[in-house]
C-alpha cells in the first residue's frame, strides 16, 4: 500500500470522526436541552451524555484531537467527583462540551499548551471553603482504579479545593501527569503491572514530574519497609480510620492549602 493511499485513508477516517463527533456533540446538547424542559428525563439523559463523552474521549486522540480526549477526561472526572450531580450542574457540563465543539468546528487541534489553558479554565469540583474564597487551579492527580475508594478520596480532595484528575492505571498516570503537571499525586501502592512504589521512581526520573509531591496509599500496617523503598520526600499514608486526617495534615505540611486561597 502506497504512502499516498495510507494518507488518504487516514484523512477519510479523520473526516468520519469529525462527522461522528459532531453528531455526538449535538446529541449531548439535545439531552441537556431535554432535561431543562423535562426534569423527569434527568437520569436517562445523563446516562446518554456519559456514553457520548466516553466515546469521544476514546476516539478523538487517534484521529488527531488529543485536546478533545483530555477535555472529555476532565469532564468524566467532573462527573465522578461532583458531590451531587443535578440539573444545576448542567451549565458547567455545557462549558466542557462548548470547548470540544469549538475545536471540532475549527477542525484543528489547538496543541498541548492551549489545551492545558482550556482545561485549567473549565469548571471543576473544588468546593468553596469560605465565602469570598478565590479558588486557584491546583491540580491533584489521583492514581487508583475506578471504584468507591477512589471516588471517596477524590471528593475529599475536591472538598478541600483541589482540581482532581484521575488515572486508573500506572501507564495512564505517566501520560496524564505529563499533560496536567499536578502539584501533588496520590498513588495507590497496589497498582497492577507497575506498582505504586515503582511509579514514584518513574515520576522522579521524568523532568516534567520530578517536582510533583507524592503520597503513597497502602493497607499495610508496617510502613517503615515501604518508606525505605521510596525517594526522599515521599509520604506514606495508611488506609485506616485516620486516613483523611493524615492526608489533610500532610497537605498542610506541604503548604498546599495556602495555594488554594489568596
Amino acid at each position: 500500500m502506497s504512502e499516498m493511499n495510507v494518507d488518504n485513508i487516514l484523512e477519510e477516517l479523520r473526516l468520519e470522526f469529525l462527522e461522528d463527533g459532531g453528531d455526538r456533540i449535538e446529541n449531548i446538547y439535545q439531552n441537556l436541552n431535554e432535561v431543562e424542559k423535562n426534569a423527569g428525563a434527568f437520569d436517562e439523559s445523563l446516562r446518554s451524555i456519559k456514553r457520548d463523552v466516553h466515546t469521544l474521549k476514546g476516539q478523538a486522540g487517534p484521529f488527531g484531537f488529543p485536546s478533545i480526549t483530555r477535555i472529555m477526561h476532565s469532564l468524566e472526572d467532573f462527573f465522578e467527583m461532583t458531590h451531587e450531580m443535578s440539573v444545576a450542574r448542567f451549565p458547567d457540563i455545557r462549558k466542557f462540551i462548548d470547548a470540544a465543539a469549538n475545536i471540532l468546528e475549527q477542525q484543528e487541534d489547538p496543541g498541548e499548551e492551549a489545551t492545558a489553558k482550556i482545561c485549567a479554565n473549565m469548571p471543576h469540583t473544588a468546593q468553596l471553603i469560605s465565602e469570598g474564597q478565590v479558588v486557584r487551579d491546583v491540580p491533584a492527580l489521583l492514581v487508583m482504579p475506578r471504584g468507591t475508594q477512589r471516588t471517596l478520596v477524590g471528593k475529599e480532595l475536591a472538598s478541600c479545593g483541589f482540581r482532581v484528575v484521575t488515572a486508573g492505571n500506572s501507564y495512564d498516570a505517566i501520560h496524564t501527569g505529563i499533560d496536567v503537571g499536578p502539584k501533588f499525586a496520590i498513588i495507590n501502592r497496589g497498582m497492577k503491572d507497575i506498582s505504586g512504589v515503582e511509579l514514584v521512581n518513574v515520576f522522579k526520573a521524568i523532568s516534567a514530574l520530578d517536582s510533583c509531591r507524592i503520597i503513597i496509599l497502602t493497607s499495610d500496617d508496617e510502613l517503615d519497609d515501604i518508606v525505605a523503598e521510596l525517594p526522599a520526600g515521599t509520604a506514606v499514608i495508611h488506609k485506616g480510620a485516620e486516613f483523611f486526617s493524615d492526608l489533610t495534615t500532610q497537605l498542610i505540611e506541604w503548604g498546599f492549602f495556602g495555594e488554594i486561597v489568596h
